[in-house]
């Protein structure tokens, strides 16, 4: 514990330009994993039975490095240094991942993402060499939990790993995509996931025919899909969505559909939803009363004194008064 202390005040009263120079080795530039282990190991005067793990294939930077890894990049700025050694080290009990090289590897995000999926993927199927075999479950679950604090930058390749044979492997990246995802109720549905990621892919490029490709999912049987792509106009805010989100309103029975409906008509912001909104006051339900007041507020920045709770005539001469006022936008009276 002295000695890594030691070691750590060492490479903090470094300049990084000594670091720099220091610590150049092919690795920094892309090449051997062994040589890197050996310049870092000399360089922090660290002996070879405190720092290394033998084995037949290679010889891996060991715990008394392992604390310093984090240090040592940031300094370099190289992260190909962590991405290129992550696989093969073994340092489940070590602080050092727990703290600074779990933090490093959140904070790069997408780029981190590969490898730590090869990684879990490799410990999961029980073909991650050496090291894998000697990782322990709290090891894959820190996995599973940077991949989860990712997040959206992990949902691409996550639902891609579906497609793996092994069982094992669906299951944890279905456990993956629910704990990333704050509603889809996919469960063990690998179908389901496939098809709202469809969804989702299209409503978070924003190409221009984003809407266009998302639209046609609102006649999908599965009501889950139908959500998602409600859900998902209404982030891409596109006029042209309106008519088919009207349409469906029309048609959709179930209360919790007809709330996301008129959410999403709120967010896109035409004023030529207004006039469904405003039939919707009608409603029997206090609830759908009170979703369309505030779509129609949030459209229009007019209230019209409406209570979605107020009696049945004060809430008429409200519902009266919206009419009123959308005849005047149309026709000018």
């Amino acid at each position: 514990m002295m000695k890594t202390a030691a070691i750590l005040l060492f490479l903090l009263a470094l300049p990084a330009t000594v670091l720099a120079d220091g610590f150049h080795s092919p690795l920094v530039s892309g090449g051997d994993p062994q040589q890197w282990a050996q310049t870092l190991r000399e360089r922090l005067g660290i002996d070879e039975s405190d720092s290394a793990e033998e084995s037949a294939a290679s010889v891996r930077p060991g715990p008394a490095l392992v604390g310093q890894l984090a240090n040592v990049l940031r300094y370099l700025d190289k992260k190909n240094v962590l991405l290129s050694e992550f696989p093969n080290l073994n340092y489940a009990d070590i602080p050092g991942f727990k703290s600074e090289t779990e933090a490093l590897l959140i904070a790069l995000g997408k780029d981190a993402v590969p490898t730590l999926l090869e990684t879990l993927v490799k410990d999961l199927k029980g073909t991650g060499g050496i090291a894998g075999l000697s990782r322990s479950k709290d090891f894959m679950e820190r996995l599973i939990r940077i991949l989860v604090a990712i997040g959206e930058d992990s949902i691409g390749r996550t639902v891609a790993a579906l497609s793996d044979p092994h069982p094992e492997v669906r299951k944890t990246m279905l456990r993956i995509l629910s704990e990333i995802v704050d509603d889809p109720d996919f469960g063990k549905d690998v179908d389901g996931w496939r098809r709202w990621y469809q969804i989702h892919q299209a409503a978070r490029d924003r190409r221009p025919d984003a809407a266009a490709r998302v639209i046609p999912f609102l006649e999908n049987k599965d009501r889950r899909i139908r959500k998602e792509a409600i859900r998902s106009l209404g982030k891409l805010a596109r006029k042209q969505a309106v008519p088919a989100l009207l349409a469906l309103l029309t048609r959709e029975k179930a209360k919790s559909m007809r709330v996301e409906l008129v959410r999403s008509l709120a967010m896109i912001g035409d004023i030529t939803a207004a006039p469904d909104l405003i039939n919707l006051l009608d409603s029997k339900d206090p609830g759908m009363r009170a979703e369309a007041a505030t779509a129609l507020r949030f459209l229009t920045r007019e209230m019209m004194g409406f209570e979605a709770k107020g009696s049945l005539e004060e809430r008429s001469a409200a519902v009266h008064r919206w009419r009123r006022w959308w005849e005047r936008e149309v026709f000018g009276k």
